[in-house]
């Protein structure tokens, strides 16, 4: 028999019982619910997430498009590189890891840092680049050490090789890694195919074209055991989609250019600071383009070292400037053709008036020297230019005024660009009265048309202008654009873009007022005494041009009566000359500037005679082939 106590223990329990029971009940209810939500109504959700943690995404670059000269030699290709990269989904103790890959590769912890929190919002299974261009000694360090650190990885990446190095490093361009501004804004013009660690065009060619040019990278999904390994590659995705994007190379550039020339051109002017460019006068056609000093654009395809740039930046001669379109100069001499161009359209001359040189010229209370003391004597025209007298220039420029100057310097391409496609061009000066009065708030001292008659004063010119000018007078009168991209082709060989010849204008000066200032530049370089005679003369082909010398500065008084390479490199004179070939139907036109080179005829005059000379010769070795083959074809068929 159960006593009362005992009854209301057992009550008591019963009591328990039920409210355990209950819990259990709606705590078996609540994991029923769940499993049920997970499994069934979440489940295809969950599997695809299990499914992407045993993935991991690779890119696979998009190579550039590669750019090739006139005859389809290659000047910029691609290259494989490596790279060390961290993988953060697989990174156990970030401070340990970071300090020991700081051990391993000899980076800075900092550097490791500053890359994982650029990286902070891409996903964690993305690799992200702490150290780029590894030697392979590197490489095999690395991988040594990979069961340790199984978030370090080995990457085979694409590098930009510039095949001759220095030589036209500046129309090229180089390449350097997007910068926030850039990915912003490319983001909005809807470019998806860039991200942070992306290398971008950052001057010359390689901006210019950079929709072209760019390839599209890649991805591919691969198998990954738990520590990070690749298992095997998947064919499709969770989602029965091909789980690999095939990369896209870039387009590929064909360019004007002839590297033959640029080579001659680089030779030339290897041990001086300037800028070489050579035209074809019938088309705008660049053959070639120098600056000089240079660099070697191979080093910023992947990031160039800090000391490198350094070195670069504090250059005082800029080598980072290309010299042909972002730096103008007095023209000195080379511009006295354009001064006799106006003196003969505004009748204030003849080809037959004489002035007399006895070395002065006086005008306005100033007094103007002739380069040569003693005088030229009696001169007309053709002897003026062939021998450079100021004196017979400055009546000219008197004459004719500063504003008649300016317009035939407008119609020959002077003060404004040239339009050719590369970016920071400048647009010399063809000074007037009215840009004075603008500019300074003065009016035009009549004394300053003395100066400017002889390229002196306010002109400047870059070397492309210069070189166009004289491309203008050898094809009789036609201004065209110059440019240097021939056409465009895809990987597959599929022409998709061609560029011919621009004309922007067709001078309104007749046919003989031109060929009496040819006659002027041949005496220049075919005539004794002509101020090239010696330095630009070839024997087979009849060579035109101008020399120049234009003052840099006011010389020191202790400098005055010194030789020019006695003064100071900086206070020195610039050397110019400008040249074509053949006198008809003329086929290259070239402008060389050498700063603070002295003397036009014996520093500028060969470096143009030397690419001249590079071109017929190359074109005569190309006809002697031509024949041959054709022999060669002609004896098969008769043997046949």
């Amino acid at each position: 028999m159960i006593m009362i106590g005992q009854q209301e223990e057992i009550r008591e329990y019963k009591n328990r019982y039920s409210f355990v029971f209950s819990m259990l009940l709606i705590a078996f209810f609540l994991l029923f619910t769940r499993i049920w939500y997970l499994q069934i109504l979440k489940g295809k959700t969950h599997y695809a997430f299990s499914q992407q943690q045993s993935l991991r995404q690779e890119k696979i670059p998009g190579p550039r498009g590669i750019i090739y000269d006139r005859h389809g030699l290659p000047l910029v290709d691609n290259i494989p590189a490596f790279d060390i990269a961290l993988i953060p989904q697989l990174i156990k103790n970030k401070e340990e890891t970071i300090q020991n890959v700081s051990q391993l590769l000899q980076i800075e912890t900092e550097t490791i840092q500053a890359a994982l929190h650029k990286a902070r919002k891409d996903p964690p299974f993305q690799p992200v680049v702490i150290k780029a261009n590894v030697s392979r000694d590197e490489v095999a360090r690395v991988e040594s050490h990979l069961i340790d650190m199984p978030a370090l990885e080995v990457r085979i990446d694409i590098t930009r090789k510039y095949l001759f190095g220095e030589i036209g490093a500046h129309l090229l361009g180089m390449l350097g890694q997007i910068s926030q501004a850039e990915l912003d804004d490319l983001q909005k013009q809807t470019h998806t195919k860039y991200d942070q660690f992306s290398f971008i065009g950052k001057s010359g060619l390689e901006k210019q074209w950079e929709d072209y040019l760019s390839g599209t990278d890649g991805y591919a999904y691969v198998a990954v055991d738990s520590r990070g390994y690749r298992r095997q590659e998947h064919e499709k995705n969770i989602f029965g989609f091909l789980s690999s994007i095939e990369e896209q190379p870039g387009h590929n550039l064909y360019l004007t250019i002839d590297q033959d020339l640029q080579n001659a051109a680089y030779e030339a002017l290897k041990n001086e600071v300037g800028s070489v460019v050579a035209l074809n006068p019938k088309t705008g056609e660049v053959l070639a383009m120098i600056s000089n000093p240079a660099f070697d654009a191979t080093i910023f395809s992947r990031g160039v070292p800090p000391e490198d740039w350094k070195d670069l930046v504090n250059n005082p001669y800029k080598p980072l400037k290309n010299k042909a379109i972002q730096d103008h100069y007095p023209p000195g001499s080379t511009y006295k053709v354009i001064t006799a161009i106006a003196g003969l359209e505004d009748k204030k001359i003849t080809p037959t008036v004489k002035y007399n040189c006895n070395g002065l010229f006086r005008y306005m209370g100033g007094l103007y020297r002739c380069w040569q003391e003693k005088g030229h004597g009696l001169v007309s025209l053709h002897r003026a230019i062939g021998e450079s007298c100021d004196v017979f220039f400055y009546n000219t420029g008197v004459l004719t005024g500063i504003d008649r100057l300016a317009h035939f310097g407008k119609m020959f391409g002077l003060g404004q660009k040239t339009g050719i496609l590369l970016e920071n061009e400048q647009p010399g000066l063809a000074p007037t009265q009215k840009w004075r009065a603008q500019r300074f708030g003065s009016p035009w001292i009549p004394g300053e048309t003395v100066s400017n008659a002889i390229g002196q004063g306010f002109n400047l010119v870059t070397p492309l202008q210069l070189a166009n000018v004289y491309a203008t007078i050898a094809n009789g009168g036609k201004l065209f654009r110059p440019y240097l991209v021939s056409h465009i082709e895809t990987p597959q060989g599929n022409t998709i873009k061609e560029f011919h010849p621009e004309l922007i204008s067709e001078i309104e000066v007749p046919a003989q007022t031109v060929e009496e200032v040819k006659q002027g530049l041949w005496e220049a370089v075919n005539k004794p005494g002509g101020t090239a005679y010696y330095r630009a003369r070839l024997p087979e082909v009849d060579v035109l041009g101008k020399t120049g010398t234009s003052q840099v500065v006011s010389l020191k008084e202790e400098d005055r009566g010194k030789k020019c390479h006695e003064i100071d490199f900086k206070f020195r004179d610039h050397a110019l000359f400008a040249a074509f070939a053949p006198r008809n139907d003329s086929e290259i036109a070239v402008g060389v500037v050498v700063e603070h080179g002295c003397h036009g005829s014996s520093t500028a005059a060969p470096i143009a005679k030397a690419i001249i000379e590079a071109y017929f010769y190359k074109k005569k070795i190309l006809k002697e082939k031509k024949q041959k083959k054709e022999l060669e074809e002609h004896r098969e068929e008769s043997e046949i």
